[in-house]
């Protein structure tokens, strides 16, 4: 099976009353990953998610505790220093931020085919994985 990385902002979109098409967009992409059993995040995702819903979207402390349960049904990808080292290379080798390179990690440590993403050039592929913009 297919597997794709969900970026960080597909996660806050889908959250994000405000965000208009993008919301509706992210949600779709967000039920597609969890249906399907194709979708994968890192703890990366959830702690920048959590801080994002805490400050920009300014949710209540327990709906973000629900929504991160809700997550828990993804493949989630734990950051340890093997992949901060990786998200280094990376970072180098792409010319891409510190933490996008560190999502690239986390996406090409679980062998996704597929990140979707607003952050990277989309149809690019990146080691073995190819970024999407889902809302363009």
């Amino acid at each position: 099976m297919a597997k794709a990385f969900l970026d960080t902002n597909v996660v806050v979109y889908a959250s994000d009353a405000d965000s208009g098409s993008k919301r509706e967009t992210a949600l779709g992409v967000l039920e597609h990953a969890l249906s399907s059993g194709s979708g994968v995040i890192s703890t990366q995702v959830c702690v920048e998610f959590a801080a994002a819903a805490l400050k920009k979207l300014k949710l209540p402390v327990d709906v973000i505790h629900r929504q991160l349960s809700a997550l828990d049904a993804l493949e989630i990808v734990p950051v340890d220093s093997t992949l901060v080292q990786t998200g280094l290379i990376l970072m180098q080798a792409y010319r891409v931020s510190y933490w996008g390179s560190l999502i690239l990690a986390a996406a090409e440590a679980a062998r996704c085919n597929e990140l979707y993403t607003e952050d990277l050039n989309t149809g690019q592929l990146y080691g073995s994985v190819r970024a999407v913009n889902p809302f363009e």
